[in-house]
């Protein structure tokens, strides 16, 4: 299942490994990661499980009254809407009367009940925007199969790992096979997918960073390995050669979303590792040239239409 990381995230993993991320901003990133697969895992469950009984969207973002939200997965039956919130907390909490605590400080959390009713309350504002009126329903998912929530009460709306396989089989019981008129709902909504653009809060520049290219896996510096592929000094991981020019690519634009991809930035970012005549074949096979010469930049392809 493939989720889309926010701009914020994208960069402080590009950063992590082209700069000094300070100790704080690395804790936000570690955060930022958990966050991101529990979202990929609870998707990949409910859509394993559920798509024939529902349409679903992954990370939909809305704006109302300037403000933005966001619902990590939304399911859309024949008849309701189900949203949930997605949470992978590795440190057990406590719930009482209607709060949640640390288990280990007892420290009070914000609670992700109060985040999902608020949420729900401002997509359901969106729908009647576009005349829909479909019953909404919103849980909390807590994905981590070794998290505790202790103390809590059968009525609430919150999902434990264990309980995940019965209630997508209850779900499953309770809704028929799904029908067109729900792709056509979809659509509208996804129409309304918005986001504010937002960036991270680390200063840097092109000259400040560490140019290179970079395992995934540590952020080790990969070595070249044959004509078209690169190997990690300190995992061993291999990467082919197109795949480490699409991640370049991809920190690149994350860095410096308002920049031109061309050939002589792309050979200066990767730190003079990637020859010219090999980042040119692979952007020459996979994206778009724009211009010629010295003027010339790369974009996306465009997707081909067949119909």
């Amino acid at each position: 299942m493939q989720i889309k990381k926010s701009l914020v995230h994208r960069q402080l993993i590009a950063l992590k490994k082209r700069g000094h991320l300070s100790f704080k901003t690395i804790n936000y990133l570690k955060q930022l990661n958990l966050g991101h697969d529990g979202e990929v895992s609870f998707a990949n469950i409910f859509d394993s499980v559920m798509t024939d009984y529902c349409e679903t969207i992954h990370d939909f973002r809305f704006i109302l009254d300037g403000s933005e939200r966001q619902i990590d997965t939304v399911a859309i039956f024949n008849d309701a809407i189900l949203i949930f919130e997605i949470k992978n907390h590795q440190r057990n909490q406590v719930f009482h009367n209607g709060s949640f605590y640390s288990y280990k400080t007892k420290k009070e959390i914000k609670s992700p009940l109060h985040q999902i009713n608020d949420t729900a309350n401002k997509f359901s504002e969106l729908l009647y925007s576009i005349d829909q009126r479909i019953p909404i329903h919103s849980y909390v998912v807590y994905i981590n199969r070794n998290f505790q929530l202790y103390n809590l009460p059968l009525k609430e709306p919150i999902i434990m790992y264990s309980q995940l396989s019965n209630f997508l089989n209850d779900l499953k019981n309770q809704h028929t096979l799904v029908k067109p008129h729900v792709q056509m709902l979809k659509d509208q909504i996804i129409h309304l997918n918005d986001e504010i653009p937002r960036y991270c809060d680390v200063d840097y520049t092109f000259e400040s960073l560490n140019k290179g290219i970079f395992c995934e896996n540590d952020g080790s510096e990969l070595i070249s390995n044959g004509l078209e592929k690169y190997i990690c000094g300190n995992c061993g991981t291999f990467y082919q050669q197109k795949d480490v020019v699409f991640q370049l690519v991809e920190d690149f634009r994350a860095l410096f979303p308002n920049e031109k991809i061309t050939l002589n930035k792309l050979y200066e970012f990767s730190g003079k590792k990637i020859s010219h005549y090999k980042l040119q074949k692979v952007l020459n096979a996979y994206y778009e040239k724009v211009g010629v010469r010295r003027g010339a930049y790369y974009v996306d392809k465009e997707p081909h239409n067949d119909n």
